[in-house]
């Protein structure tokens, strides 16, 4: 995440969640319904197919539309200092934060939500798969991303719909550690760490990964 996020929930002890149509990867914020609806083709010399029941299919679209307003909070399971993430998912001042499935469970001081874990796969999107697996699918040129992902379903929903929720968590509890992004200055990031670790005594360091020649 970037710094100031970071800042704000240690500050305000509130993990913040995008919903999913915010996010800018458009194979992200909506699911790719050419794929999960696939075209029937209809002519002549072409066997005839069954047509499909369009009030079925009219509930699968609007699940599918529905899914986008679902907060989602992805995570990675790879513990390396991987640079293509440190490219994509953050600003020159990033950070990431090492945590657990349970801790960061556990750290919520709230129980509104119905929550949702998996490890995705990046097999794709195919309607044989249904609305749950597809939302914890990805195309195989993610691979790398080795995500674990959240979806966050509210017991009361609002007719307004922000393009994020805060959920109130104990940083103690969340965070093991933090690592500063490799692409801050040495010297800055290390008055950033003296100065979180001497205010909100939290286990932070520059990060290992090198990304000179």
């Amino acid at each position: 995440m970037d710094f100031d996020y970071l800042l704000l929930l240690l500050k305000n002890k509130s993990y913040r969640v995008n919903r999913k149509f915010t996010f800018p990867d458009q194979l992200e914020n909506e699911f790719p319904k050419n794929r999960v609806f696939p075209i029937r083709v209809e002519g002549e010399n072409i066997p005839p197919q069954p047509r499909p029941d369009v009030k079925a299919c009219e509930r699968v679209w609007n699940s599918y539309n529905e899914k986008r307003d679902v907060p989602a909070a992805c995570w990675t399971l790879n513990v390396s200092n991987n640079i293509l993430m440190w490219k994509n998912h953050t600003s020159k001042f990033g950070v990431c934060i090492k945590s657990s499935v349970h801790n960061f469970v556990a750290s919520m001081q709230e129980n509104k939500y119905d929550i949702w874990c998996g490890k995705m796969t990046y097999d794709g999107y195919y309607a044989e798969k249904g609305l749950i697996l597809n939302m914890f699918s990805k195309n195989p040129e993610y691979c790398g991303e080795e995500e674990c992902r959240f979806y966050f379903f509210e017991h009361n929903t609002s007719e307004t719909i922000q393009p994020y929720i805060t959920i109130p968590v104990d940083p103690s509890i969340l965070i093991d550690e933090i690592a500063l992004s490799p692409y801050i200055n040495k010297q800055a990031s290390k008055i950033l760490a003296e100065y979180i670790t001497s205010e909100y005594n939290i286990n932070i360091h520059p990060s290992n990964t090198n990304i000179t020649a």
